[in-house]
């Protein structure tokens, strides 16, 4: 927060490339909302385009192998996700919901 306003950059999405190929990428979406003026709900999607992603959610965990396919998600406070052709949807929000892709 700068001189009373809300920051609009308190999100995050970091994409981390392991050794092995593999590459994570983490999404946080900060719902706090000091002054009142929310900048997110539930409601809405959160995009990262590089990914293809889309996201229902505060929380998210994305492990893809060196090809590119999901291995894992992970979902917080969540209710859809959608990754490279992984389409997961809950009738209501889910504290965490979580899958391994074989």
């Amino acid at each position: 927060m700068a001189e009373g306003r809300l920051d609009r950059h308190m999100n995050v999405a970091l994409e981390i490339q392991l050794n092995d190929g593999r590459r994570d990428l983490v999404i946080l979406i900060d719902r706090e909302d000091p002054l009142g003026k929310s900048n997110w709900s539930q409601d809405q999607a959160i995009w990262q385009r590089d990914w293809g992603l889309s996201l229902h959610g505060e929380i998210a965990l994305i492990r893809c192998d060196r090809a590119g396919r999901v291995e894992r998600a992970m979902v917080g406070w969540g209710q859809a996700l959608r990754v490279n052709g992984l389409d997961l949807r809950w009738p209501q929000v889910t504290q965490v919901g979580e899958w391994r892709v074989s």
